[in-house]
C-alpha cells in the first residue's frame, strides 16, 4: 500500500490539504476525521493508497469538508484554535510524502478574510462522511 503525495497550507482558522491522486475510484474511497487525525484510503490508477495524519493540534469535524477532483482530492479542515501551526503533523519528522503548497501559502500577517484560496471552492465540497453526532 502506498502513501499519496500531500501538499498542505494553512490559514489562521483552517488547514488546506491536496492529495495528488488522479482517477480515484470513488467506490473504494474511505475518509474519517476526528479531532486529532485524518484517515484516507482509496484505489487510484490500479494502486491502493492509505494515509493517516495525526495533526499537530486539534481540529473541528463539523464544518470540515472534502472533494474529489479528476487529478486530486482536497480537504478543508477547520482548526479548533485560530493559530498558525509550525508544521502539520504531531511528529516533527520529515515525511517524504508531505510538502508545503507554496501556490496557496499566505503568511499570517498578510491574511485577509476574503482571501484567494487558489481555486479551492469550499462551497462545492461535501461534508465529512460518518461524522454525525
Amino acid at each position: 500500500m502506498s502513501i499519496p503525495p500531500v501538499r498542505w497550507c494553512q490559514r489562521k482558522d483552517k488547514i488546506l490539504l491536496k492529495l495528488d491522486l488522479a482517477d480515484v475510484e470513488e467506490s473504494t474511497l474511505e475518509v474519517a476525521l476526528d479531532e486529532n487525525k485524518l484517515t484516507f484510503s482509496c484505489k487510484a490508477g490500479g494502486k491502493d493508497y492509505k494515509l493517516e495524519i495525526e495533526f499537530l493540534h486539534e481540529v473541528v469535524v463539523e464544518g470540515s469538508k472534502w472533494q474529489v477532483h479528476g487529478k486530486s482530492t482536497e480537504f478543508w479542515i477547520v482548526k479548533k484554535e485560530e493559530e498558525s501551526w509550525t508544521h502539520l503533523t504531531k511528529s516533527k519528522a520529515k515525511h517524504q510524502w508531505l510538502s508545503v503548497d507554496w501556490n496557496r501559502w499566505v503568511d499570517s500577517d498578510e491574511e485577509e478574510s476574503d482571501e484567494d484560496l487558489g481555486g479551492f471552492d469550499a462551497s462545492s465540497f461535501g461534508g465529512m462522511p460518518g461524522m454525525g453526532g
